[in-house]
């Protein structure tokens, strides 16, 4: 495969930032936070972070034995997301039942105030300051995801953006946002003792409103399971499915 110079990786930014399936892939590449390669038949591209811990995202619509040469040399443990045609072309080589499908959902238009449920009255949902980082490091370890992309919450606070339904003292619920240059990928978390009261409804509605005053638009990806929590939260905001990706742990794959 061929590694692409800085000002191509740019190009290749520039035109997977309108496209909800590859916004996570063109914000590694934005921040040079990523190496990007390419097939020699120039129909896929394979965007490698440098934080080992982050995903490892192709994009293209065929895949070819360089391909399956870059993936053979990665971690085991690396996690692979990748356009559900490209992926199956690659099914053989997987474990089955290791595929995990993600939806993605984004819009246009702007949250219909109506389809907002109203706080309640001893939650505050508000912009996350650097000040309540300290809160922010109390939350459960599995909430650790709404981060990964910047690597920690202060650098997220720094350059993304995170609005959180806080009571007292915790944070009840958190969304946050990747920026790129005309997305935002949003990810939201809810402590369990605070479930089913509306509040990461209420975040992401939020989250997503100052993300069209910037002139962004919303990607969330989410697992397409019929009217499970997640699929009631996007569709009830408005937002539409746009396509699907599939991931699947390097660890998965036989090579």
């Amino acid at each position: 495969m061929r590694r692409l110079d800085p000002e191509s990786a740019r190009t290749l930014a520039l035109r997977l930032a309108g496209d909800p399936m590859g916004a996570s892939a063109a914000f590694d590449i934005e921040v040079g936070g990523a190496t990007v390669l390419r097939t020699k038949d120039a129909k896929c591209y394979v965007v490698l972070p440098k934080d080992p811990k982050r995903e490892v995202r192709m994009v293209g619509a065929r895949a070819s034995s360089d391909l399956l040469d870059i993936i053979s040399k990665l971690d085991p443990e690396r996690r692979l997301i990748m356009p559900t045609g490209l992926f199956a072309q690659l099914a053989d080589l997987a474990t089955p039942g290791a595929l995990q499908l993600l939806a993605l959902y984004s819009s246009n238009g702007e949250v219909a105030q109506g389809t907002v449920p109203q706080p309640r009255p001893d939650l505050d949902v508000r912009s996350v300051l650097f000040g309540d980082l300290p809160l922010w490091h109390k939350m459960p370890g599995e909430a650790f995801f709404l981060s990964t992309a910047y690597g920690t919450p202060r650098e997220l606070l720094g350059r993304g953006m995170a609005v959180g339904a806080f009571n007292g003292g915790c944070i009840a619920a958190l969304a946050t946002a990747t920026v790129g240059r005309s997305y935002g990928t949003v990810q939201v978390y809810t402590q369990p003792r605070y479930r089913r009261m509306g509040l990461a409804k209420h975040c992401v509605a939020e989250l997503v409103d100052r993300m069209r005053g910037l002139g962004l638009r919303p990607v969330l990806s989410i697992l397409p399971m019929p009217a499970s929590p997640a699929v009631r939260l996007v569709e009830g905001l408005g937002l539409h499915r746009v396509g699907e990706v599939a991931l699947i742990p390097r660890a998965q794959l036989t090579i």
